[in-house]
């Protein structure tokens, strides 16, 4: 069954409004708790391009996670969007490169000073999940058609980061979803 659009706004509005009930004390904690389960549990290739996000709508902060990868010798990227539709594209990042608002008002990377890779590793932001790797995002799809256009030219290990708190019994997919690989949590790592 294909959930309605009514419901999953509904799902979509429960999810952030239990995202933003974490404290700064405890975001930061969840944070450090994360990076460690992530370095532990991920497979990390030498040589590996990761891409990260900027957070936004107090998303857990991987920025810290992408600082540590940098010092480990993993390259690192954000995303660009060029368009209100995806695929979006990804430019290397590092942390003293020269940053610019994108048509959302989110930080990217400025595409006169980083080149366009392509990420072995995807760190995906999420709503909610559910244990098998179901993701609930925003709803545009950026994330679902990114992953597809960058599967389309070989394998991508597909990483969702949330609270442990957004997880839910089960995400209902439509059509153009896809799992993440795994989800790594403040608490645990959940792996498809």
């Amino acid at each position: 069954m294909i959930p309605s659009a009514n419901n999953k706004q509904v799902q979509r509005q429960a999810a952030f409004q239990k995202r933003l009930r974490v404290s700064a004390a405890d975001g930061k904690q969840a944070v450090h708790h994360m990076m460690e389960k992530f370095l532990r549990d991920v497979p990390l290739k030498t040589g590996a391009v990761i891409a990260g996000y900027w957070p936004v709508n107090a998303e857990i902060n991987v920025m810290p996670l992408m600082v540590q990868l940098l010092h480990k010798g993993y390259a690192c990227a954000l995303p660009q969007v060029i368009k209100r539709m995806p695929p979006l594209i990804f430019r290397s990042w590092h942390e003293k490169m020269p940053m610019r608002a994108n048509i959302y008002n989110m930080k990217e990377p400025d595409p006169t000073k980083a080149a366009i890779v392509r990420p072995d590793i995807l760190i995906v932001p999420m709503l909610s999940f559910d244990p098998a790797g179901g993701r609930l995002g925003y709803g545009a799809g950026f994330y679902d058609l990114t992953l597809r256009h960058l599967r389309e030219k070989g394998p991508v290990l597909a990483v969702g980061i949330a609270y442990d708190l957004q997880k839910i019994d089960h995400v209902t997919p439509e059509n153009h979803d896809l799992p993440m690989d795994m989800v790594v949590t403040d608490k645990q790592v959940y792996t498809a």
